[in-house]
């Protein structure tokens, strides 16, 4: 039983998806020879009716005639009663019975017809049959009232068989009436069925259709004007259904586009940023070299080891910078991962978001070189500082960023530690899908971690998170060694 309702079930739904998979102009065809097979049904049924209703009009006609045969033996039979009392009242008129013989003949031939239909005629006409004979041997008066009884005792029976008829006429009668109603009822009942439950699937249908072209009109123009949101549900296997697929590609097409530029311009805006600040820090060493280069030699003369120690230490610093904002090579080369790190942790120090806080630096010494393009190293780098300083922000704690280096098989990792507010599964899901941010509107688009991750997937490489809220967050970038 319940492998048969499975069965059942399971037909339905597929017999719902297979229409759902029509195009408009298949569900149409379908509809139109729905609607013809229903009026070939509804005709079949009504033809059926019908039939029992022309069955019951023979019937009722073959009763019809039988009554009138009855009439016609009931006439026969008062004229062989009265033939039969004439003569019986006419006495010495001799054996000549030929009158009362024919009457009697048709009475007897009459009832015979009647014989099949009403069985107990039979004994009837066989003593009318037997009366008959008697009048040419038996006493003449003797016989004729004995015929005379007969005929009576006929015409009783005759009479019992009239009702019969008449009564089985009445329920004919009855029936077809009771038929020719219902076969008008259910004429009536299948037009109004047919007409209400077709019009209520033509309504769902146009319903729905209104329904989803409104919602596809609503999802294009917002997308025209900028909704970058979920992509719309795609709810048929129509042409509606490849609209909406179309308006979700669109907007996907659109999405990456919009990415590609606005990574293009992040790079770009990236690239400027470093080399104006790389021009600005030339400037400023190639103003204060020589006074510090004074006031190192001076110190020394004079035996100052301290002044000359910050000397050199302000020397350092804006070579420092000078370095990590000059220009670098845009294709991939062989790098030293630890002096880029050393070199973008202590430029990112300069940060107000860094700038209280504890970066420490765990680098393998023995760390093999990598392949990459060094420009996108940093921005990666500073892509992930500035967040665990956001984070730490947020959280509101003595700030510690762990910064690491170490060789795991055939791959180099880096790895971005702090002690910031952590991210929940849903938002650690969603971290590298373009333009998502929980940051403040104004302090984040969204488009860091994604544009790392594309940075480092053309070097080969690639970056996952670990992260619990309230315990921090591991940024760890794989490099090829």
């Amino acid at each position: 039983m319940t492998t048969t309702a499975v069965a059942v079930g399971g037909g339905r739904a597929q017999g719902a998806a297979g229409f759902s998979r029509l195009t408009l102009r298949g569900k149409g065809l379908a509809a139109v020879a729905a609607l013809f097979a229903y009026l070939i049904v509804a005709s079949l049924v009504v033809e059926a009716q019908r039939a029992r209703l022309t069955d019951t009009v023979e019937e009722l006609e073959r009763a019809h005639a039988e009554e009138d045969g009855m009439a016609r033996v009931n006439v026969s039979l008062a004229q062989a009663i009265v033939a039969t009392n004439e003569r019986y009242y006419r006495p010495g008129a001799g054996r000549d019975f030929s009158d009362v013989a024919v009457a009697v003949d048709a009475v007897h031939d009459g009832i015979a017809g009647l014989t099949p239909r009403f069985p107990f005629l039979a004994l009837v006409s066989a003593q009318i049959a037997t009366r008959a004979a008697d009048l040419a041997f038996g006493r003449e008066r003797e016989a004729l009232l004995a015929l005379r009884e007969a005929l009576h005792e006929a015409a009783a029976a005759m009479d019992r068989a009239t009702v019969q008829i008449r009564n089985r006429r009445q329920d004919l009668n009855a029936l077809y009436r009771a038929r020719y109603d219902q076969v008008s009822l259910i004429s009536i009942g299948l037009s109004i069925a047919g007409m209400l439950v077709f019009g209520a699937l033509m309504l769902l249908f146009l319903t729905r259709l209104g329904w989803d072209l409104k919602r596809l009109q609503e999802r294009a123009l917002a997308v025209a004007k900028g909704y970058r949101g979920p992509a719309l549900a795609v709810t048929r296997d129509d042409e509606i259904g490849a609209l909406e697929r179309s308006v979700n590609r669109m907007q996907q097409e659109l999405v990456e586009r919009e990415t590609q530029v606005e990574l293009a311009r992040c790079q770009e805006f990236h690239r400027e940023k470093m080399a104006a600040v790389g021009a600005l820090a030339a400037q400023v060493a190639h103003e204060i070299n020589n006074p510090i280069a004074v006031i190192a030699g001076i110190a020394e003369a004079i035996g100052e080891k301290r002044i000359a120690e910050q000397a050199r230490r302000v020397a350092a610093i804006t070579r420092q910078i000078a370095d990590m904002s000059s220009p670098q090579p845009a294709e991939r080369q062989l790098l030293d991962l630890n002096g880029l790190v050393e070199n973008a942790c202590a430029f990112a120090r300069y940060d107000r978001r860094l700038r209280k806080v504890n970066v420490e630096l765990d680098l393998d010494r023995r760390l093999p070189a990598v392949h990459a393009v060094g420009d996108h190293l940093t921005q990666v780098l500073m892509n992930l500082l500035t967040n665990a300083g956001d984070a730490i922000a947020e959280a509101g704690v003595a700030g510690r960023i762990r910064v690491a280096t170490r060789r795991e098989g055939a791959a180099v990792l880096l790895m971005v530690t702090d002690n910031g507010a952590g991210m929940d599964e849903r938002i650690r899901a969603r971290a590298f899908d373009e333009f998502f941010t929980t940051k403040p509107q104004g302090k984040g688009c969204g488009i860091g971690l994604a544009l790392s991750r594309r940075l480092l997937c053309e070097s080969g490489g690639d970056i996952a998170l670990e992260s619990q809220p309230g315990q921090g967050t591991c940024a760890a970038v794989r490099l090829p060694a």
